[in-house]
């Protein structure tokens, strides 16, 4: 029984649907950083010196440093619930597509008819709870949020220790999140991939 054209075909698709979620993520991303670049602005606007640059002891004195903190681990608190919301759904369609179409392409290339319907709820469990590495999909985008906010507020620390101007703190601030980014694409990419190998070896 030769089931790799249909092997082909459920990575075909999926591959378009990942792309879908891939640009979602990017926009939550953007909304991230725009907030937070907003936010950044606010400081200089109001508190920096005739050079452009800001220090660290200006912001301090007013403690406007940590309100600065605050919103950013709010922004990046939204951005990786809706990040969380949008790749478990993908997770889950993406299993339940990949285990029935398996199923039903055995069905038609043996003959025989078999009950290969998973429960919603076994279906949710697998998606959130990948099998291969045991590693829970809320533990790590979680560990990855906790990550990003620490180094933006690093970046920014030392940049106004450097008496940095808003476009060199802001570079700072933009190569923080690009790397977040590209490390989120790399957890869709790879956890959508262990995911539909697991539902087609599963459903055969």
């Amino acid at each position: 029984m030769n089931l790799q054209k249909y092997i082909d075909l459920i990575h075909a698709f999926i591959g378009k649907r990942t792309q879908v979620v891939e640009r979602q993520v990017q926009k939550f991303y953007i909304q991230m950083l725009d907030q937070t670049l907003a936010e950044l602005g606010k400081l200089f606007q109001k508190y920096q010196r005739g050079d452009g640059s800001l220090r660290r002891e200006d912001v301090l004195r007013y403690k406007r440093l940590d309100a600065f903190k605050r919103t950013v681990m709010t922004s990046a608190k939204i951005m990786s619930t809706k990040r969380y919301d949008a790749l478990r759904k993908h997770l889950e369609e993406s299993y339940e597509y990949s285990y029935d179409f398996m199923s039903w392409a055995i069905q038609k290339e043996s003959e025989v008819m078999y009950d290969g319907v998973l429960l919603r709820a076994e279906i949710e469990e697998k998606a959130e709870t990948n099998e291969i590495s045991k590693i829970k999909l809320s533990e790590t985008l979680e560990k990855h949020r906790a990550q990003v906010v620490h180094k933006i507020s690093a970046e920014v620390t030392q940049g106004l220790t450097r008496g940095e101007t808003y476009k060199q703190v802001a570079d700072r601030v933009e190569n923080v999140v690009e790397g977040d980014y590209n490390k989120a694409i790399r957890t869709v990419r790879t956890e959508t991939k262990r995911v539909r190998e697991s539902a087609t070896v599963e459903a055969a």
